[in-house]
């Protein structure tokens, strides 16, 4: 499976980019190109947020 660019250790503080969806999981997850968001593990708590795109979020 693709992985995704991990912006967030280049910018912290960031909270808006463009991604692609290069992949989907058959449990309805998706995978970007790129990605904000801090995955949880290793006991630190993960980021969350939205997805938004033209005519829907």
């Amino acid at each position: 499976m693709p992985t995704s660019e991990p912006l967030f250790r280049k910018d912290a503080y960031a909270r808006m980019t463009e991604a692609e969806v290069v992949a989907h999981s058959d449990q309805g997850g998706i995978v970007l190109d790129r990605t904000l968001f801090y995955a949880t593990g290793g006991g630190q708590p993960g980021d969350s947020g939205q997805l938004l795109w033209a005519g829907g979020q």
